[in-house]
């Protein structure tokens, strides 16, 4: 570990791939000796890594990976399979201001249901898919959706619903986008920014 230590990049990858534990990717690049042990990448909304095959091939690799965090939910039903395939370890997703519409829950659901931690913030979401999510995560220890848009930060049900999650903020949320001067309603049908 000595080159993370040192804190030069180029030496970190040069000398110590086998020794990292987690990986933060700020930029555009693309490193083909992924280090096996790996156990979390986060990845920006514009990383060259949220391609479908290049992220496809990595997962494959990174059996020991726990924690996902990502800048948008492009292709995120193929990334959760691949992790649900191949990273038996797998605790950890966070989504930042991403569109959680009926299929992104859906294969959150149906493919990462035992996951303890879910980080949502600044997302968009709507009530029901908030509601969903709830119902089947029974795992879920820590959920974070504060600053969301597509439901209220007081809505009785979440709140219920959410009771037994030792750490829960929807703090901020609201059923409107205050940026949004018009005044909609996010939908699910709404496409993100990054799409």
């Amino acid at each position: 570990m000595g080159g993370l230590k040192s804190g030069l990049f180029g030496e970190c990858v040069g000398k110590s791939w086998n020794g990292v534990t987690a990986f933060g990717c700020p930029f555009r690049f693309v490193c083909r000796s992924w280090c096996p042990g790996l156990k979390a990448l986060s990845l920006p909304s514009n990383s060259m890594l949220l391609k479908s095959s290049i992220l496809m091939e990595l997962t494959e690799k990174l059996k020991h990976l726990e924690s996902l965090s990502l800048g948008n939910s492009r292709n995120i039903a193929e990334i959760l399979s691949q992790i649900s395939l191949h990273c038996k370890n797998f605790r950890r997703l966070e989504l930042h201001d991403c569109l959680i519409g009926e299929e992104e829950a859906s294969s959150i659901i149906k493919l990462v249901p035992h996951f303890q931690y879910l980080v949502l913030r600044c997302s968009r979401i709507r009530r029901g898919n908030s509601i969903t999510l709830l119902q089947v995560c029974k795992e879920l220890v820590y959920l974070d959706a504060s600053d969301c848009r597509g439901f209220e930060e007081d809505d009785d049900d979440i709140l219920k619903l959410s009771s037994h999650i030792a750490y829960f903020s929807c703090e901020g949320s609201q059923l409107y986008d205050s940026e949004d001067n018009h005044g909609r309603l996010i939908s699910d049908g709404e496409s993100s920014d990054d799409d």
